[in-house]
């Protein structure tokens, strides 16, 4: 099964890579068209991450025929942050 990891950066894709090391995971970068950037303007991390996958999947389904030569199954994105207690839960979201 290949996937595809909605991320430009390449320091997630080589880590997605190596915690799936049976997998072909491809980013990205692989499927050269310009990427707009998510709308990131929720409180909460599952919104933002829902906004992502909405908007990736989208620009997938137009690509189909990338996604079947390439036997993609799995889309999967993520949206991480830090919320420092100490620093009253900032920089936050």
């Amino acid at each position: 099964m290949n996937c595809f990891f909605a991320t430009s950066n390449s320091g997630k894709l080589r880590e997605a890579q190596n915690f799936f090391p049976t997998q072909k995971i491809f980013g990205c970068q692989d499927l050269k068209i310009n990427w707009p950037c998510p709308k990131e303007n929720s409180d909460y991390f599952l919104m933002n991450g829902l906004e992502k996958l909405f908007l990736f999947s989208k620009i997938l389904e137009e690509n189909n025929s990338w996604l079947q030569k390439n036997s993609i199954q799995t889309l999967f994105v993520d949206d991480s942050g830090l919320c420092v207690p100490s620093f009253n839960f900032e920089p936050g979201v």
